[in-house]
């Protein structure tokens, strides 16, 4: 999947606050000046000025907008007064720019936490040891139902760092929704030698190409820079480990593999160069895609980026008795039980493991156990955000 890394505008991003509804566009000032008294500042209805096709026009905010896969979110403001989020451009969220608060999902509005040990107990990562889940504020009256889908936005914020992935579950072909990262701080001096390690959250939505549905991923986020190699550049590479879902409805699934975030070469002022973001299945391929990432906080000492990656919605290695019978025959697993494997996988559950028991029929001769796979047959596109803080400095001697 290509993800086409654009911009966001600081003065886009200062003005999406004050949204209320879409503009008619016409970019006229409702306030008229004496003549020769200073003249106001003109009132611009930022979504007005948001370019549908390359929304994104400044190095400290990156959106993951591709709007052949449905990645269509172009603004995102989180207004700390009301601790509510005002998201744009998703259809049937609401009417026009669309406000998001805190929800229930999952069981708690701060349900994903990261596990790792490392950052548990330390107070100055208490910011990136969780993630808010918001939803889009409901609509009410007649067909209100009808008119609006349910999206939710998982949300992590520091004082340098805004990361947010938005997704909702009634589509069968992934969705609608987006990912974005942007620094807060913007006047970020790069180091210019050392390897440097970065710990904190990751926070993802998994949709699916063939059913409805969505899960929220939860994970720990390990990511590394080297400052000086490549020469001139530097590199970034990293992994979200410990991947565990839940259903919007709390249930939870089965773990997800590692996610391993490819070298890549640091970009200028921070801004990491596109590279690929993978997981596996026995050594084979599967989940493939790209992350990008930023440096942020004024001596860097905070790294941000997103994911967005498509594979098999679930595979997994199911082992099950076979018995072997006096005249020679062996038993199979019947229709019905294969159907259960597949309805566990498909609810993102661990499979069920069918057993014999030799002493329920004479007739069986020997038990052997019988490893096979089975997977979807359809895939699963996940986008997330991961905000990490340094935990280890080894500059050069």
């Amino acid at each position: 999947m290509s993800i086409t890394k654009f911009r966001v505008s600081p003065f886009i991003l200062a003005g999406a606050l004050g949204l209320a509804a879409c503009s008619d566009g016409s970019g006229t000032n409702p306030f008229k000046a004496e003549e020769e008294e200073p003249v106001a500042d003109a009132v611009v209805d930022p979504v007005a000025t948001i370019d549908p096709v390359n929304p994104n026009v400044s190095e400290d905010a990156q959106f993951a907008f591709d709007e052949t896969d449905g990645l269509v979110m172009n603004s995102f403001e989180f207004d700390a007064a009301t601790n509510s989020i005002v998201i744009n451009n998703l259809p049937f969220d609401g009417p026009g720019p669309t406000e998001y608060t805190l929800s229930a999902v999952a069981g708690s509005d701060t349900a994903i936490a990261s596990t790792d040990a490392t950052i548990a107990t330390l107070a100055e990562f208490a910011d990136v040891r969780s993630v808010r889940i918001y939803e889009n504020v409901k609509l009410t009256g007649t067909d209100a139902s009808v008119a609006q889908d349910p999206y939710y936005a998982l949300f992590i914020r520091t004082d340098n760092f805004e990361a947010s992935t938005t997704a909702t579950s009634v589509y069968r072909d992934a969705g609608y929704g987006g990912a974005l990262v942007q620094r807060l701080e913007k006047d970020v001096t790069v180091p210019t030698n050392g390897l440097y390690v970065f710990r904190g959250v990751y926070a993802g939505q998994r949709t699916f190409r063939g059913r409805g549905g969505l899960e929220l991923v939860q994970g720990d986020a390990i990511m590394r820079y080297d400052a000086i190699n490549f020469d001139l550049t530097g590199a970034v590479s990293g992994t979200i480990q410990n991947r565990v879902r839940k259903g919007i409805d709390g249930s939870v699934g089965a773990s997800l593999p590692t996610i391993t975030l490819a070298v890549t070469p640091d970009g200028l002022d921070g801004v990491v160069n596109e590279g690929g973001a993978s997981t596996s299945f026995e050594g084979n391929a599967r989940d493939t895609g790209t992350y990008t990432a930023l440096l942020g906080a004024t001596d860097a000492t905070e790294l941000a980026g997103y994911i967005v990656m498509d594979g098999v919605a679930e595979i997994q290695r199911v082992n099950y008795d076979q018995a072997t019978f006096v005249d020679g025959s062996k038993s199979e697993l019947t229709e019905a039980q294969r159907n259960i494997i597949i309805a566990d996988l498909e609810a993102g559950r661990t499979a069920t493991v069918f057993t014999i028991d030799p002493a329920s029929d004479p007739n069986i001769a020997s038990v052997e156990t019988i490893s096979e796979v089975f997977q979807t047959d359809y895939n699963a596109r996940e986008t997330g955000v991961f905000v990490t803080k340094q935990t280890g400095a080894f500059p050069e001697p």
